[in-house]
């Protein structure tokens, strides 16, 4: 329908303008127009924006990106197969195994809040230490549902720093 043009008549009482029925059905009306084009949008969206994300034979199926969490950390998935992992977690230990001409903690584990299809991308950081340190993977390397990881320093440190792990994949 076209825009329909209420008359307000002329000032500064309204005359030769529509009356007030005529206004008010013209009004609700277009108010209709607008109600059933909203309602079309949803039936126009491919997908919802949130919820469950799924496919069939590569092909998305279902929302646009999923999130969630459990004891192991969060995650979110999103149509196109990647999958986001991340948890912040003590190291295993102080920073005070000797390691060649440095120092690092115990290898921590993670096992990833959701699997991946695959060995993940894990970069893991160091959240919480002073003085110069980093993470790396630690002695069990990664695979599809778990990694392990370990903070180093220049210098023996007594303190268990606070590690912020992220692992990059996909799920499908």
């Amino acid at each position: 329908m076209a825009k329909q043009n209420i008359n307000l008549g002329a000032a500064p009482n309204g005359a030769g303008g529509d009356d007030r029925r005529s206004a008010w059905v013209k009004a609700i009306a277009m108010f209709d127009e607008l109600y059933s084009w909203f309602g079309e949008l949803k039936g126009a969206a491919k997908a919802d924006i949130v919820g469950p994300v799924s496919q069939v034979g590569g092909v998305p199926t279902g929302a646009i990106m999923q999130s969630g969490s459990n004891a192991n950390g969060t995650w979110v998935r999103y149509a196109n197969g990647e999958q986001v992992c991340y948890t912040n977690m003590n190291a295993a230990s102080n920073i005070t195994v000797p390691h060649g001409g440095i120092f690092r903690s115990n290898s921590a584990p993670w096992n990833f809040p959701m699997p991946f299809v695959g060995v993940p991308v894990v970069t893991p950081n160091v959240a919480n230490n002073a003085g110069f340190t980093w993470a790396g993977i630690g002695s069990s390397g990664s695979t599809s549902s778990s990694t392990s990881v370990a903070a180093f320093a220049a210098g023996s440190i007594v303190n268990v720093p606070l590690l912020s792990v992220t692992a990059r994949g996909r799920w499908f």
